[in-house]
């Protein structure tokens, strides 16, 4: 028989910060991507990869308008769940740190493949207990840790 585990902190969050994208991003949007298709379509002679690029634009176009879903999560004494699934063991946690501008839980791991795992948080998080929980677990909080420019350009210059 198995038990349930105990959240010893919980909190929900929208799954990103949406940004309602304006009538001249679309533009923006529209007129790189048909300079796109005609210069691939003329100078390269492929139209296959020219209808490529108009179904991709078509997607980002139907995709920058979904609002965001909120997730919950919880931190137990062995794992971070998120909407009822165990994602993060503990015990493969090496460093913690917010990032309260982007809204994320920054959780450096373990792993040399996915070792930045980033939590979505919100003003309503309870930050304190949070930081609490995870230094109980021998978890220190590194304030270098950050999320990467790259991403950090992603989302806002170009809104993802």
């Amino acid at each position: 028989m198995s038990e349930k585990k105990e959240a010893l902190v919980n909190w929900v969050a929208p799954e990103y910060k949406f940004q309602k994208k304006s009538t001249e991003w679309y533009w923006f949007l529209w007129t790189i991507s048909i300079f796109l298709i005609l210069f691939i379509y003329f100078v390269f002679d492929d139209a296959s990869f020219a209808f490529l690029i108009f179904f991709i634009t078509i997607a980002i176009s139907i995709g920058s308008t979904k609002k965001p879903q909120n997730y919950f999560f919880e931190i137990t004494e062995k794992k971070i769940i998120e909407n009822g699934e165990g994602k993060i063991k503990i015990e493969d946690l090496e460093t913690f740190n917010f990032d309260k501008q982007n809204q994320k839980l920054l959780l450096k791991t373990k792993s040399k493949t996915d070792f930045l795992k980033k939590i979505p948080i919100d003003e309503n998080s309870p930050l304190e207990k949070i930081e609490e929980l995870l230094a109980e677990k021998e978890i220190s909080k590194d304030e270098d840790l950050e999320i990467p420019k790259v991403e950090i350009f992603m989302q806002k210059i170009i809104g993802f």
